[in-house]
């Protein structure tokens, strides 16, 4: 499927959109005036699978053709280029998968409802109505709605005019502001409300599904404190009179940011009683993400999808940054380099990986580009590294200028460049095309001497098969290093840099915004270390130097068993962030147990030895004025110990699920916890109970904590009874992801899933196929194989559809990822082996 630009020969300036929904009957009609400039005698546009009734030019009728790559070309007699005037008439259906116009289901008081919703982005537009489909037509919509009445309706201008007209309810909508197709939206159906105005007068509204109202304030609140900020940080107000915030019982991304009509899933917006801490701040993130793009992204908008990550790279960064100055207690950026940095880092040691500046010409590639560890979490970590670089200062300035000179109209990401070029005084371009253009990024070899350090950079590689072939990629790489170093900036393949007097051991990248990982010699890295057991050491630094050890370790740089010991010097840890990255390391060592039940007897012992000092200090309750991070920590040290097989947490968690009569007995914040150990040492009875609250709850948190406890089971029959229900209704199609990452995680279902994913592979590509989450299917495959033989059995698979624009890149890059992790397997197992050995004996022998 070709997509040609057709904006080049058809520049609309405004839509006039009616549409008549007919929910019951899964069927919609409408007519479209599209008013814009022609430059051939011939006008393209995008349909997607809809029925044209008739075609007019000019109030000429007009023939028209349906062609390959969702192309409709309008002729009319005599059509010369100029200003003209398109009506069409058309029908079309409304379906399940999630995009375009689709239902959502829910219930109310045990009977069926249901709303409609779009999803437009990013080519789905054309789904609904004819149009020229790409972010650079920019146009104004006024938009009509027919539907049932007795509903409420929202799109993204307030509503103009309603009435009832033959048992049908009309609603027009304010003419919008300029906007790309892919930000027009529209939700009808039965929906609760709060409201709110923020102090610059705007309305703020989070709506949700009929009797779901009483989860709304936590949102609301967020939405109010940031938007108020963004105002003020961006320089340009919110340019909508209202901001509506609508929560969707059915969603297949996270959210979405259409422009003041903003859609979500539930589990990102909902917050009661019973929502667990974490959930409450990643609602905040997500609030933070999505208002983030009413500048960035709506109000000016990438001109072509090849700059996406103007976007989402963006919205990444600030979704963490707005909420961390609102809630400075988070430590919110230190969350963002154990949780988004690093993601990034893991995938772009890649080979097969992307830029972030992609060239990008189907659908089904623009697809492939919503990467979450690229285009997102790369590209925010580099925005990070920026900010720090310039200043927060120059960086705001920089952008109220670019908002200001751009507004209503489409860049690229030079002109950002410009603009934070003339507000901070640096040369920009320079400092960021590198690292935007050039797939990867480096590593830094530190040789310290006592006057002088030898700084070398090369291109990471996760696999040092494919470190072996000579790469010459240089990034400008920030030096970090608090002043102990003469010069702050490395743009060589090598330098000699004199080193400043100091009572420390030279660290580079402290605060971590550098996206780089420093190999140091071992001699050093013993200074380092007893910086970490002396408490010499920053949080996000303690977790930088964990981190970047077990990426090198990865690559081949250094064994494996250097980083377990310096995981050792980090038994005191008490930091939530730095217990993510040792979470890592934990997930590696079950890796190179594999399915070995002595050595992973070991890895149990290794993880109980790590957080019993945490779990001990923690406890299972709330303590009075502890830290943020305390709360956060002591879910994960309990499951961290439940997983170690303690036999008292064990008998804890089971007791707690046996208790309950709804999944509101439990504490929310271990919930998922307690489910997953009550499935994996319990009987039918157990699994029935969970599979019973998971299809009575109406909390969609609450359908994803049991998920994961459903997921969990060893007994083969009931992994067999979880696998038959991904194919019916009893999972809704956006939980379906949390069940597949479940199954393929653990290793008593891992290849029972593959092998259902082999025998579904048509039923998934049909319900997934134009989705983005389709590639998730062939990622968390390779995520969970580490033999010889999965490897083959995933070629077979998977490499006849390698050339398939959307998924090829994903299924290259899962063939590089179990390559990479055999050559792991095969370097360190023996070493890793001896290890866990020795520390086994030793920690009976002090039990003894």
């Amino acid at each position: 499927m070709n997509d040609s630009r057709l904006y080049r020969q058809f520049q609309p300036t405004h839509y006039t959109l009616r549409i008549s929904m007919e929910r019951g009957q899964r069927h919609f009609s409408g007519s479209v005036t599209i008013k814009g400039a022609a430059s051939q005698q011939t006008i393209q546009l995008h349909a997607h699978k809809l029925h044209v009734l008739k075609a007019h030019i000019d109030g000429q009728e007009a023939d028209f053709q349906h062609g390959d790559g969702d192309l409709l070309t309008l002729t009319a007699s005599g059509l010369q280029p100029g200003e003209h005037a398109l009506t069409l008439e058309f029908e079309g259906k409304i379906t399940n998968p999630m995009h375009g116009l689709y239902p959502c289901y829910f219930k109310l008081d045990g009977q069926d409802m249901e709303l409609l919703a779009t999803q437009f982005e990013s080519h789905h537009a054309r789904e609904v109505f004819p149009c020229i489909d790409e972010p650079e037509a920019k146009a104004t919509f006024d938009l009509t709605l027919e539907s049932e009445t007795g509903i409420t309706t929202v799109s993204n201008t307030p509503i103009k005019e309603q009435r009832e007209e033959n048992d049908r309810l009309i609603t027009t909508f304010e003419t919008t502001p300029v906007m790309s197709t892919y930000l027009l939206a529209w939700v009808a159906g039965p929906l609760d409300s709060q409201e709110a105005t923020t102090k610059d007068g705007v309305l703020v509204r989070t709506l949700a599904a009929k009797g779901k109202g009483n989860q709304l304030a936590h949102a609301l609140n967020a939405a109010v404190a940031q938007l108020e900020f963004m105002n003020g940080y961006y320089g340009v107000p919110y340019p909508l009179p209202k901001c509506d915030l609508v929560a969707l019982p059915d969603f297949s991304a996270g959210a979405m940011e259409n422009w003041g009509c903003i859609t979500f899933r539930e589990s990102v917006m909902l917050v009661d009683e019973h929502t667990s801490t974490h959930t409450k701040q990643f609602v905040e993130m997500v609030i933070a993400h999505e208002l983030a793009h009413q500048w960035f992204g709506d109000l000016v908008t990438m001109r072509w999808w090849n700059d996406l990550w103007l976007n989402e790279s963006f919205a990444n960064w600030m979704e963490y940054f707005v909420p961390s100055k609102l809630h400075p207690e988070w430590e919110l950026m230190t969350q963002y380099y154990d949780e988004e940095t690093t993601f990034a880092i893991e995938r772009d040691g890649l080979a097969s990986v992307q830029k972030i500046q992609q060239e990008v010409h189907t659908p089904e590639e623009i697809a492939a580009l919503f990467d979450p560890a690229i285009v997102y979490a790369k590209g925010g970590s580099l925005i990070n590294m920026l900010h720090a670089h310039l200043g927060d200062e120059p960086f705001r300035k920089g952008l109220q200028l670019y908002f200001q000179r751009h507004k209503y109209g489409n860049t690229d990401a030079s002109d950002l460049w410009k603009a934070w070029d003339e507000t901070s005084g640096h040369d920009v371009m320079a400092f960021m095309e590198p690292w935007i253009t050039q797939a990867g990024f480096p590593y830094v070899t530190v040789g310290a001497g006592d006057v002088t350090v030898n700084l070398h950079q090369r291109r990471f590689f996760s696999s040092p098969q494919e470190a072996a072939d000579e790469n010459t990629s240089i990034w400008p790489i920030p030096l970090l290093a608090n002043g102990q170093l003469s010069e702050d900036l490395f743009d060589t393949a090598s330098a000699s840099v004199e080193i400043k007097p100091s009572a420390k051991p030279l660290l580079l990248n402290q605060g971590r915004t550098g996206y780089y990982l420093t190999l140091y010699d071992e001699a050093h890295t013993q200074k380092l270390v007893a910086e970490v057991r002396n408490g010499n050491l920053s949080v996000i630094d303690r977790l930088g130097l964990l981190s970047d050890s077990l990426s090198l370790s990865e690559a081949g740089l250094q064994p494996l068993t250097t980083s377990l010991k310096l995981l050792e010097s980090y038994r005191d840890e008490d930091s939530m962030p730095v217990w993510g990255v040792i979470t890592s390391y934990i997930g590696t060592l079950k890796i190179f147990a594999g399915d070995d039940e002595r050595q992973l007897a070991e890895v149990r012992t290794f993880v109980r030895g790590l957080a019993q000092t945490q779990f001990q200090r923690l406890g299972w309750e709330p303590i009075a004025g502890e830290s943020y991070f305390d709360e956060l920590l002591r879910p994960l040290m309990i499951a961290h110990v439940s997983y170690a097989e303690d036999e008292e947490v064990v008998r804890k968690l089971r007791t707690m699920v046996d208790e309950a009569t709804s999944p509101e007995d439990i504490w929310a914040d271990i919930r998922a916890t307690a489910f997953a150990t009550a499935v994996k040492f319990g009987d039918n009875a157990v699994f029935e109970k969970l599979l019973g609250w998971y299809k009575s709850t109406t909390s969609a948190e609450q359908r994803t904590q049991l998920a994961a406890g459903l997921t969990s089971s060893r007994n083969p029959q009931l992994i067999q009874q979880a696998l038959a229900l991904l194919t019916t209704d009893d999972v809704r199609m956006q939980d379906l992801f949390y069940w597949i990452r479940g199954l393929t995680a653990s290793r008593f279902a891992r290849d029972q899933t593959w092998q259902w994913m082999q025998d579904n592979w048509q039923w998934i590509v049909d319900q997934f196929g134009n989705d983005l989450h389709y590639t998730d299917f062939p990622k968390y495959a390779a995520g969970s194989f580490s033999t010889a033989e999965q490897l083959a059995s995933y070629k077979q698979f998977f490499e006849p559809m390698i050339n398939l624009p959307g998924i090829g890149r994903t299924i290259e890059q899962g063939i590089e990822d179990i390559e990479g992790r055999l050559q792991w397997l095969k370097r360190d197992s023996a070493a890793v082996a001896e290890y866990l050995q020795a520390y086994t004996s030793s920690s009976q022998a002090v039990t003894e």
